[in-house]
């Protein structure tokens, strides 16, 4: 069991949660050095003056380790406050853990884990995988086995953040969800929905400028994204 953290400044200055999620295809000492590295990653936010969001959720507490979500991970200041200056609508938009619908694959026959990293061809790579390796089965993150090798695909970050941001706008422009128009299976509740991109994120009020895709006004949309 995890012991309670006090959250506190104090404490936070430390990398006790600063560490990779747990694997056992990796040895100890690999794992030690990329804690190190994420331990200085952290060091260096905060030494930017990069500082915790209190708001958010503390699952990492229970978790053993924190991610983006976590109200621990250091953040650029203007984060730690709602884009429009309105405290009561202000609710966490991502919780703080792995969603059901991001999942993994398993393949007995091979031994192998693949991870599904949304924006790096999460969409095409299962047929694919299925048509070279045979069966594969379909978990939630959560679900582990620590005989499998873990395979994932990577990507280009500048190219991986164009490609979500076009997606992104085609979900919040025209309600579109790759191949079909946005619905509750895609997590999208049209009002509750945009309710939230209007008062969590910095970027969708510009929408509201029929002008907004213009050669003038698409630099302030991608630099407030």
């Amino acid at each position: 069991k995890w012991c309670i953290w006090e959250f506190t400044e104090t404490n936070l200055t430390s990398c006790y949660f600063s560490q990779c999620p747990p694997r056992n295809d990796v040895s100890e000492a690999e794992v030690a050095l990329k804690n190190d590295k994420l331990c200085q990653a952290h060091t260096m936010l905060k030494e930017k003056g990069y500082k915790i969001n209190p708001r958010e959720a503390r699952n990492y507490e229970k978790r053993g380790y924190s991610t983006y979500e976590s109200s621990i991970w250091p953040k650029p200041e203007h984060c730690l406050k709602p884009p429009h200056g309105n405290d009561k609508k202000w609710v966490p938009y991502k919780k703080d853990k792995i969603p059901p619908y991001v999942t993994k694959l398993f393949n007995e026959k091979y031994g192998l884990a693949f991870l599904l990293i949304h924006k790096v061809a999460s969409t095409s790579l299962p047929g694919y995988l299925s048509c070279r390796y045979g069966k594969w089965h379909q978990a939630t993150m959560e679900v582990e086995k620590g005989d499998k090798r873990v395979v994932a695909a990577v990507r280009d970050p500048l190219d991986r953040f164009v490609s979500a941001m076009g997606e992104v706008l085609q979900r919040a422009v025209n309600y579109y969800c790759i191949d079909h128009y946005c619905n509750e299976n895609d997590h999208f509740f049209l009002n509750e929905t945009l309710s939230k991109l209007n008062t969590q994120t910095s970027w969708y009020s510009l929408l509201n400028n029929p002008s907004w895709s213009s050669p003038e006004l698409l630099p302030d949309l991608i630099q407030a994204v």
